[in-house]
């Protein structure tokens, strides 16, 4: 890509950080690593790296990218300061992440 070409800065910076284990559930495209997002070189799919005041690992985006859910995760914080725990999942077709909360005894 010639030089001040839309997204020649992005693909540049897109090849030099570091990428998932895991091609991406949408287009089989590398997943890039950033401090803020985990997202597909290869088409819009973007998972925030700080859901509801806690920071995934990349073995937790992993395991949402490649099975579609975590496992129960411990230490999210609600816009009312209050912590919970819960299951992030992965709507593939829109790339959205929701919460599924333990069913109460």
């Amino acid at each position: 890509m010639a030089k001040g070409t839309p997204g020649s800065s992005t693909k540049a910076q897109s090849s030099q950080l570091p990428r998932l284990k895991i091609p991406c559930p949408t287009c089989n495209g590398a997943i890039v690593v950033s401090s803020k997002v985990y997202a597909c070189a290869g088409c819009d799919l973007k998972v925030w790296a700080d859901v509801a005041s806690k920071t995934l690992t990349p073995t937790q985006a992993e395991i949402l990218l490649s099975k579609g859910k975590t496992g129960l995760l411990k230490g999210f914080k609600s816009k009312a300061g209050k912590s919970f725990d819960a299951r992030l999942v992965l709507d593939k077709a829109t790339g959205k992440v929701s919460f599924e909360f333990e069913k109460s005894r």
